[in-house]
C-alpha cells in the first residue's frame, strides 16, 4: 500500500467549476436518512464520472513501473509504447465484452469488476511478452495506481465537514455509487488520512453502502437502491421518502432514486459531473426536491444548521 500511499499524498488540488444553476433547497424536517453518490458529488472527479476516466499510455507505463511490471524489450516501438497500446485496447475490449454478455442476460445496466479486467489483461499481456512482473508486482497497486493519474479526484469543499457533521447530529448516512474496490480507500484517507483496503467508508452505515462493481450492475438500476429500503425500515425505521439521495446525474442519481420512493437532491456544483440528460425521455418530468450548489447546504436542508448558507 505504500505506493498508493505517495499517490494519495499527491493528489493535485482541485476545485470545482460552476454550473452556472442557481440552487433551490428548503428545510425538511422529515429527512431521516442522507445516501451520497460518490464522484462527482462527494469528490471532484476531473473526468466527472468512474466510468469516463481519461485512459492513456502515459498513464500506464507509470502504473506499470509503481506496481513492478516491467515493459520488456521491444515493447516499446517507434510511435511510444506499442505494449501499451495494445493492452488498453485489451482492457476496451474485455470491458466490452463483459458488457454485451450481461445485457444477453438482461442486465441492461452491466457493470465490471475492473480489477478482474486487469488481471485478464496483465494475464494476456505476460502470455504475449508484453510485460514481465518483477517478484513484488501487484497487480491491485497497478490498478489503483492507474485510475488515480487516469481520474484525478478530490473533495469536494465541504465534504468532511458535512459528513462528520451528519455523523453527529445522529441522522445514518449511506452509499450508492458507481464504483470499485479503490473507491472506499480513497474516501477513508481523504477524511481520515489513513491508507486501509478495506470496503467500509468512515461515518456510512456499511449496510447502507452499495458499490456497483459487487452488484455487477451499475445506476441507475434500480436494484441498487432497493438494496436499501429493507435495512432502512428493519435496522432504522426509516421509510423510503424519509431518506434523500443526493447526487450529480438527474438519470443516474435522480431519476433511479425517485423510482424506488427516495427524495432527491441534485448536487448542481461542479460543471465537470453535472450531468442533467436533458434529452433523455425519462427525464422530461422529473424534477429534484432540491437541487445544491454547495454540499453545505444540506445542513440547512436537513435541519442540522439553520443558519442561511
Amino acid at each position: 500500500m505504500e505506493s498508493i500511499k505517495q499517490y494519495l499524498n499527491k493528489l493535485e488540488h482541485l476545485k470545482p467549476i460552476p454550473a452556472g444553476v442557481e440552487p433551490f433547497y428548503h428545510r425538511d424536517n422529515n429527512i431521516r436518512a442522507l445516501i451520497f453518490d460518490i464522484y462527482g458529488t462527494l469528490l471532484i472527479s476531473a473526468s466527472g464520472d468512474v466510468d469516463e476516466a481519461d485512459v492513456n499510455e502515459e498513464n500506464l507505463r507509470a502504473a506499470l513501473k509503481a506496481s513492478h511490471y516491467h515493459l520488456n524489450n521491444g515493447a516499446v516501438g517507434n510511435n511510444g509504447c506499442d505494449a501499451c497500446s495494445k493492452m488498453l485496447h485489451a482492457m476496451k475490449e474485455a470491458i466490452g465484452k463483459s458488457h454485451a454478455e450481461n445485457r444477453a442476460n438482461g442486465n441492461h445496466h452491466p457493470e465490471v469488476d475492473i480489477l478482474e479486467i486487469w488481471r485478464e489483461v496483465m494475464k494476456q499481456a505476460t502470455a504475449k511478452g508484453w510485460v514481465r512482473p518483477e517478484q513484488d508486482a501487484d497487480l491491485r497497486t497497478f490498478t489503483f495506481v492507474f485510475e488515480l493519474l487516469s481520474n484525478r479526484v478530490y473533495p469536494m469543499p465541504g465534504m468532511n465537514d458535512l459528513i462528520k457533521s451528519l455523523h453527529r447530529s445522529g441522522k445514518p448516512m449511506g452509499i450508492v455509487s458507481n464504483a470499485q474496490f479503490y473507491t472506499p480507500v480513497i474516501m477513508n484517507f481523504l477524511i481520515d488520512g489513513e491508507v486501509q483496503e478495506r470496503e467500509t467508508i468512515e461515518y456510512f452505515d456499511p449496510e447502507l453502502t452499495v458499490y456497483s462493481y459487487l452488484e455487477k450492475r451499475a445506476k441507475p438500476d434500480t436494484r441498487l437502491f432497493e438494496k436499501l429500503t429493507p435495512v432502512l425500515k428493519e435496522k432504522y425505521g426509516i421509510a423510503p421518502h424519509e431518506a434523500l439521495f443526493v447526487g450529480n446525474d438527474m438519470m443516474k442519481d435522480v431519476y433511479a432514486a425517485q423510482q424506488v420512493g427516495f427524495k432527491t437532491a441534485l448536487f448542481a456544483g461542479d460543471k465537470r459531473s453535472l450531468r442533467l440528460r436533458k434529452d433523455h425521455k425519462h427525464i422530461q418530468r422529473v424534477k429534484p426536491d432540491h437541487i445544491i450548489t454547495k454540499l453545505a447546504q444540506l445542513k440547512e436542508v436537513t435541519g442540522i444548521w439553520t443558519s442561511r448558507i
